[in-house]
């Protein structure tokens, strides 16, 4: 792991749901997929701090 990035060498099979790939996406990328149901217009002010 270098400062900022993060590298996975395996993948790992998961059994999740539509509300944790909303937040995962979100982990990801940064930015939150308004178009879901699970957004709320107060996410908007929820940001990723840098490492």
């Amino acid at each position: 792991m270098e400062k900022g990035n993060l590298t996975i060498d395996k993948y790992v099979p998961l059994k999740t749901n539509a509300y944790t790939l909303f937040w995962i996406g979100f982990l990801l990328t940064g930015e939150m997929d308004k178009t879901s149901s699970f957004f709320q217009a107060s996410y908007d002010n929820i940001s990723i701090l840098p490492l």
